[in-house]
This record gives structure tokens, sequence and C-alpha cells, in this order.
């Protein structure tokens, strides 16, 4: 049944000497094992914690560049070799910074550029908010 589950899903189907097991049945390690290492089941995979509950709003930052919010404008044209946009916004003035870098980018590269182009004009702020991107998440703290 998994088989027919990673086919769906447009993975390859398991062989068939992986799919049997000793007695010509299928073993549920095997299909354990396949579906562990799909990266579609990876990724899709459900949250084994409660639901967060409802939606709290921010709190109003006190200060200038005390509290700010950090994201990528993905999917543009590519203009001189650049295809996305880096975009930090300080919350209480709405103030943004917009640094135009290529997709292909790694972490240490915006970290890099975080602290050379905002914390060299604003300082560190005490509160960064950003989505639950993987860029942000892996490396950048």
């Amino acid at each position: 049944m998994i088989h027919h589950l990673l086919a769906i899903r447009g993975l390859p189907k398991p062989t068939l000497p992986l799919e049997r097991g000793s007695h010509g049945r299928a073993s549920r390690r095997t299909y354990s094992s396949i579906s562990g290492s799909a990266i579609f089941c990876q990724r899709n995979k459900g949250e084994m914690s409660h639901p967060a509950g409802l939606l709290q709003p921010l709190s109003i930052p006190e200060g200038k560049w005390e509290c700010i919010s950090m994201d990528f404008i993905i999917g543009l044209p590519m203009v001189q070799g650049k295809d996305c946009i880096f975009v930090v916004v300080d919350r209480l003035k709405k103030y943004a910074h917009f640094f135009t870098i290529s997709a292909h980018y790694i972490t240490v590269q915006v970290t890099e550029l975080f602290f050379r182009e905002v914390f060299k004009l604003h300082g560190l702020p005490k509160t960064i908010i950003s989505d639950k991107d993987i860029r942000f998440m892996g490396g950048f703290w």
C-alpha cells in the first residue's frame, strides 16, 4: 500500500526485492524505512504538539529600530544576476531597507549583509520577527 502512496506523490516505487521479505510478505520495517526516508513524507508530517491557540497582537515598540521584521521577496525576474529582495522593516516607523540578492545565496551572506547595512546604521534590535523560513531558522541565529 505504501508504494502506491509513494507513486501517487511522484516518488519512485520501491524495488521488488526491497518490498518483499524472506517469506514473500512486505515487511513493516521496510515500509517505515522507505516512508521515513522519502522527502515528501518528512516535509508533510503532522506536528505532534497542540495548536498554539489564538494569535496575539504584537506590542508596539518603544523606540526606532528596536523591533524589526525581515522577509524575502522571491520569484522575481533576473536583473544583473539578482532575483530576490531581502527586506528589513522597522516596526515602529515603518522605515525599510531593501537589498537585492541572488536566490542562490547562503545564510552567511545574508547575515553579513544584515550586519554591514542594518546593524551599522541602527544597532542590534531587541526583537527580530520573521516567518519560519529555513533561511532564518537554520543559520542566521
